[in-house]
């Protein structure tokens, strides 16, 4: 006889297949579009989320709720619980650039039902980096890399190192802290706190990403010295150029252009998804 997880995770899958149009709409929360590999997809997307109930980040009615009907096997209750929190449930997040962390700011919700590379790739967007670099998240003694980063050989050797497509983004709210890595030559460092989630009204829930706060335009790819030394003082000279620093900088840092950033955000978001992604269609999380 199957365990109850996975009678659980069949009457998913059976109600996906036989619920044609929500099976639809809750990809489209995805930007997802239907094929044979979906259903396992979602099914196993959905099913994860019930790691994350526990009053600290959920509803306590939603986890008694879950609970309740867990433990006699009503999956209907169970599989409405978790596509609540599939649909509604974010959690802000403060981003703060290392070297001059009330200069370059941003605040900003994350849903519960997307991964680390979708949140590293939101990132990636809001700092106006071009992705063109190798980056990662890293919490505790864990290494969170891209799927562009070929080290397959590596995490055969290496406990501390894994792909960020395989954690979901509930991740960091549990570890309430972490560091963005990006572009490891030049060496820019972000710091991340996680905060309490909270539910959304539909005509917000369905975006990857809310910016809710931001200082500062974003990085100077490829020039962080040169960025880190306007910041430091703006009105200084470059020693060689003798010319002020600022000027070398192609964009005005001191305007962080909130409507750019939330204009060109779902655009850039799958440009970027798509350079750091590699396939991962099953949706099996840790």
């Amino acid at each position: 006889m199957k365990q109850k997880k996975d009678r659980f995770k069949d009457y998913i899958k059976k109600y996906l297949i036989n619920n044609n149009e929500e099976f639809k709409t809750l990809l489209s929360y995805k930007n997802l579009k239907k094929n044979n590999q979906s259903y396992k997809y979602l099914t196993n997307k959905i099913y994860s989320l019930r790691f994350i109930l526990d009053p600290k980040y959920v509803d306590k009615i939603l986890c008694d709720q879950f609970t309740e009907a867990y433990r006699v096997e009503d999956f209907e209750i169970c599989y409405d619980v978790l596509t609540y929190i599939y649909k509604y449930y974010f959690f802000e997040i403060e981003l703060r650039y290392a070297d001059f962390p009330e200069k370059l700011y941003r605040k900003f919700m994350v849903p519960f039902r997307n991964d680390m590379q979708e949140l590293i790739t939101s990132i990636i967007v809001l700092i106006r980096a071009s992705g063109n670099h190798l980056t990662n998240i890293t919490l505790d003694n864990m290494e969170l890399i891209t799927g562009a980063e070929k080290v397959d050989g590596l995490l055969e050797f290496k406990d501390s190192v894994d792909y960020a497509s395989k954690y979901p983004t509930y991740y960091l709210l549990e570890k309430k802290s972490g560091k963005l890595y990006y572009d490891y030559a030049d060496g820019y460092e972000f710091s991340l706190v996680a905060k309490k989630p909270v539910p959304l009204d539909d005509n917000l829930c369905q975006s990857n990403l809310l910016l809710l706060d931001s200082t500062g335009y974003g990085i100077y790819e490829d020039n962080r010295l040169i960025l880190n030394e306007y910041l430091s003082q703006p009105k200084a000279y470059n020693n060689y150029e003798r010319k002020l620093v600022k000027d070398m900088i192609p964009f005005n840092f001191e305007e962080a252009d909130e409507d750019s950033l939330i204009l060109k955000f779902e655009s850039e978001f799958k440009r970027i998804s798509q350079m750091y992604s590699f396939d991962n269609t099953d949706g099996e999380v840790h």
